[in-house]
């Protein structure tokens, strides 16, 4: 039995100057803004000068590496094809960290900074980061778990994937219930541990 209608999500975008924004971008964009911005007040708290510590060169190297590392690892381990490079989706957490930490570090050496103060603040930036940039997945609706007919529940029509009966059965192995219509639309109970972002 169903206790309320779910959440119908629909992706969040909109076009400036021809360019179309989403909410994953939008998400991507803050949580580096909030890594800056924990990272220069825990320096500084610190004891740390900031102007010194070129905050803004790391996180800018964090930035790259995330971005490359995240779309090879999206290649070379999930898709095995080099078109998927220049794809719109595919940012693989894992990936991103590896490019993330491996770019941070020439960048830390390259300006001979302090690696241990460094890396010190940024478990906390990492950490206040992922939880902003985490809710760009929902955005675009690529967050959702197993089906659920309760409160709070979400559909995503317009998801990636769209959380239909088909896309649930080839992607997460739920069950279809017998004759169920590939093509209809799932409620689900948003569930970070299932996305695939």
């Amino acid at each position: 039995m169903t206790l309320a209608s779910p959440i119908v999500h629909h992706p969040f975008k909109f076009g400036i100057a021809g360019y179309e924004l989403t909410g994953f971008g939008i998400a991507v964009l803050m949580s580096f803004l909030i890594a800056q911005i924990v990272s220069e007040r825990e320096l500084a708290r610190r004891g740390h000068d900031v102007e010194a510590a070129a905050v803004g060169d790391v996180l800018f190297a964090a930035l790259l590496g995330t971005m490359i590392g995240a779309k090879l690892y999206y290649v070379v381990v999930v898709t095995h094809n080099i078109r998927d490079l220049w794809s719109r989706g595919g940012f693989v957490f894992w990936g991103g960290f590896i490019g993330s930490v491996i770019l941070c570090a020439a960048t830390i050496r390259y300006k001979k900074l302090s690696f241990r103060a460094i890396a010190d603040v940024a478990g906390i930036a990492i950490a206040a980061g992922y939880a902003v940039g985490r809710t760009g997945c929902w955005a675009v609706g690529d967050d959702y778990g197993k089906p659920y007919n309760g409160f709070l529940a979400v559909a995503f029509p317009d998801g990636a994937p769209p959380s239909t009966v088909g896309e649930m059965a080839a992607t997460f192995h739920v069950p279809a219930a017998a004759g169920a219509d590939p093509r209809a639309v799932l409620s689900g109970l948003s569930d970070a541990a299932r996305a695939k972002c």
